[in-house]
């Protein structure tokens, strides 16, 4: 292979490459954006739950506190 193929076959590669790393930045924009809003969803449900396992303890101790 001649210099003037390898320089023609690096040019050819980085235009592919800069014409794919915006369609990459793209993707990657939107699974971020879809895994903060999954992140966001997950310590609601979470907070949900503490609170209802909270209230649960919460309510128990009274109970046993009357009984005492």
């Amino acid at each position: 292979m001649s210099s003037d193929q390898i320089s023609t076959l690096k040019g050819v590669r980085r235009k592919r490459e800069n014409y794919q790393l915006p369609t990459v930045n793209c993707q990657l924009s939107t699974l971020n954006s879809q895994l903060s809003t999954l992140n966001s969803q997950l310590s609601a449900s979470t907070a949900i739950q503490f609170g209802y396992l909270a209230s649960q303890h919460l309510g128990s101790i009274k109970i046993s506190s009357h009984d005492g």
